[in-house]
């Protein structure tokens, strides 16, 4: 299994704002003077009535305000992203290698040989075999007409070489092009249902895993080996 590296931003800042403010709200203080009654007996010598002082408000306190609180940085998390497994890698390239060959049944002309399998190996030998002849017999697939479908059982490693066993059913049809330009003229050559079971063995070869030969495990004619 593909194991898909990506980056995810997690934003998770809540604003919480607080602000606090003080005031005091100023108190009226009584300041009325007081009297002294007049005698008419012998002049005393009148005693000044010590002046008080005034009363004045006491300072206003400020109490300073709370400043807002700002919302805490943004986090970025680094997730990591786990790289294939050396077996996703060969389940992958065994399934492209396999796209590639059945595309050289559709179309012969415009086979890849070199998506196929590792350059002199057998496997390449009997694919351009197989391409050689089907092209001089004019045989080659109609899409739409059948279908392959292939599953992965299993894959292995013995030191740098992996193996791949894989069950086929194959219900593509393989016609007799007559003319290439008159679809209708197309002559059914094999129409047989076939299903059967390989291990291929792969090697690493410019920076890909490519297919170098094929062992047959099992093979039947007109049954689906794949649905046991």
């Amino acid at each position: 299994m593909t194991r898909r590296t990506t980056r995810i931003v997690i934003g998770g800042a809540v604003a919480l704002l607080a602000s606090c403010s003080s005031s005091s709200g100023d108190r009226a203080l009584d300041l009325g003077a007081t009297s002294l009654s007049s005698r008419t007996t012998a002049a005393v010598a009148p005693t000044a009535a010590p002046t008080t002082p005034p009363v004045t408000d006491p300072p206003t306190t400020v109490v300073p305000s709370t400043l807002p609180a700002t919302d805490p940085p943004t986090t970025v998390a680094e997730t990591t992203t786990t790289p294939p497994s050396k077996e996703d890698e060969v389940r992958a390239a065994y399934l492209a290698a396999s796209s590639a060959r059945s595309h050289c049944t559709y179309d012969p002309s415009t086979c890849d040989y070199a998506a196929i399998s590792i350059p002199g190996s057998p496997m390449d030998t009997k694919t351009r075999e197989v391409v050689a002849e089907r092209t001089r017999l004019n045989l080659r697939g109609v899409e739409g007409k059948g279908s392959v479908t292939t599953q992965i059982e299993g894959v292995g490693f013995e030191g740098d070489v992996a193996f791949v066993n894989i069950c086929v059913y194959d219900t593509a049809v393989l016609y007799d092009i007559v003319d290439p330009a008159n679809p209708d003229d197309d002559i059914v050559y094999n129409d047989n249902v076939d299903s059967y079971r390989a291990r291929w063995e792969m090697r690493y070869d410019g920076g890909r895993w490519l297919l170098f030969e094929g062992t047959s495990l099992e093979r039947v004619i007109g049954e689906n080996l794949c649905a046991a």
